[in-house]
């Protein structure tokens, strides 16, 4: 039988969150897991209009899923090297620290396997079948009912 929403804020809010829920569960399934404390500390909150965050609170949940595509850069110290100049010219260069930027994922397709968090969010939103089901399972049915005014 068909649910009737107030609006279609409300059926949209109710069918976000719907997925919401549904991310988590997957990152739950792709939590990478030894001693169980990332995946004990996961949890989500719904937002106040529609949406909303999951998230993973163990210490070292920044290194293996929540900002692993976030952009970090270490140093490196370099003994010596040699460089070519613009005219053409080598010379030595001696004892210097260089920048060395980390790898990042450039585009969600390319992540990589420890950030499980964002697969987990590609896998639900490219999922059709999965978001149609929800759809379905929200709205009671193909056709939700949204009240009138009148």
């Amino acid at each position: 039988m068909p649910k009737t929403f107030k609006n279609i804020g409300e059926l949209t809010n109710e069918w976000s969150q719907a997925i919401v829920a549904e991310i988590y569960k997957k990152s739950q399934e792709l939590a990478p897991v030894k001693s169980g404390k990332l995946k004990s500390s996961g949890n989500f909150k719904y937002g106040a209009s529609g949406g909303g965050k999951v998230s993973y609170t163990a210490p070292h949940a920044d290194k293996i899923g929540n900002n692993a595509s976030r952009s970090q850069s270490s140093t490196a110290k370099v003994a010596s090297s040699r460089r070519t100049l613009r005219s053409g010219k080598n010379v030595m260069v001696r004892n210097y620290t260089r920048r060395v930027p980390k790898k990042t994922n450039k585009t969600p397709s390319q992540t990589s396997k420890s950030n499980f968090l964002d697969r987990a969010t590609i896998e639900v939103m490219t999922n059709s079948k999965l978001l149609e089901r929800l759809w379905l399972q929200v709205g009671g049915g193909s056709t939700p009912v949204i009240e009138s005014k009148e």
